[in-house]
């Protein structure tokens, strides 16, 4: 094919109108296509946002409940309630252990640091 060659194929014009009849089927099926390409792309965009903000409100979240944590007195001991198998009474029982070791405070020591905190912060 040295030369440029121009071969045409003969159709009917039945044949004609049905060839042009798919391919502009096939063309609306592709725009159709693409417009939900375009929508997942911006749905996904949200999920993406919305991911984000969800994440960062929970290191939030994180954040201000280790705050509260270091906030928080600390106990020395602690009580535990005991069910009687007999009567079905509920009654108390106190360990001896510490919960949180190498505290050696008590109640009271704990419960005057507070007072003195807030003495300070009510001036």
């Amino acid at each position: 094919m040295g030369s440029e060659e121009v071969r045409y194929v003969k159709l009917e014009n039945n044949e004609g109108i049905l060839a042009k009849r798919y391919f502009l089927s096939n063309q609306m099926n592709f725009l159709k296509l693409l417009k939900a390409i375009k929508g997942y792309h911006f749905f996904r965009l949200r999920e993406l946002k919305a991911r984000t903000n969800l994440l960062n409100d929970l290191r939030e979240m994180k954040d201000n409940i280790k705050k509260l944590e270091m906030n928080i007195p600390k106990l020395t001991t602690a009580r535990s309630f005991v069910k009687e198998r007999e009567t079905g009474k509920i009654g108390i029982k106190e360990r001896k252990e510490a919960i949180r070791p190498g505290s050696d405070r008590d109640l009271e020591i704990q419960l005057r640091e507070i007072q003195d905190k807030l003495r300070e912060l009510s001036r």
